[in-house]
């Protein structure tokens, strides 16, 4: 078997990379796995055989298992987009400096901008935080109206 993170030929009971120290949660026993879940089965490779065929084979099925497990493993791990996460925190704070001539609604510009491009990111590339770009354009249009309005209700009494 090959260390998915650096490529070295390790044992295919190994729990984690020699070289490397990657673990590799799929060779747990089952003591350590939680009460919860069952431990995956993994069927036996031979290792008492010495011969160079045997063991190309066991090595070429070995890397098409841990390759297959990795990409596997990336694709259900997309993670949120920060760009939403950034829309969101602009409108929280935009809706608090809303009333602070003016400085409410120039953030709410940028977190309705940033909050546009992070929905269209979470749609397109499949990742988390389309909530939290909502958010943040909701947020920041709201403190963008606030904001126009106070400007608009101060200036007119200068």
């Amino acid at each position: 078997m090959f260390c998915s993170e650096c490529g070295e030929v390790i044992a295919d009971t190994a729990k984690e990379c020699p070289k490397c120290g990657h673990v590799f949660p799929f060779n747990a026993d089952v003591n350590e796995a939680p009460a919860a879940e069952e431990a995956p089965k993994v069927e036996p490779q031979p290792t008492t055989s010495t011969t160079s065929s045997s063991t190309s084979s066991t090595a070429s099925s070995s890397t098409s298992s841990t390759s297959s497990y990795s990409s596997s493993y990336s694709n259900s791990n997309a993670g949120t987009e920060p760009m939403a996460i950034i829309a969101m925190i602009l409108g929280i704070v935009a809706v608090l400096l809303s009333c602070a001539y003016g400085l409410g609604a120039l953030i709410g510009i940028a977190g309705l901008v940033l909050g546009i491009i992070g929905k269209k990111r979470t749609t397109n590339y499949g990742t988390g935080g389309g909530g939290m770009a909502v958010v943040g354009i909701v947020l920041s249009a709201v403190a963008m109206v606030i904001g126009f309005c106070f400007v608009g209700i101060v200036g007119s009494q200068m």
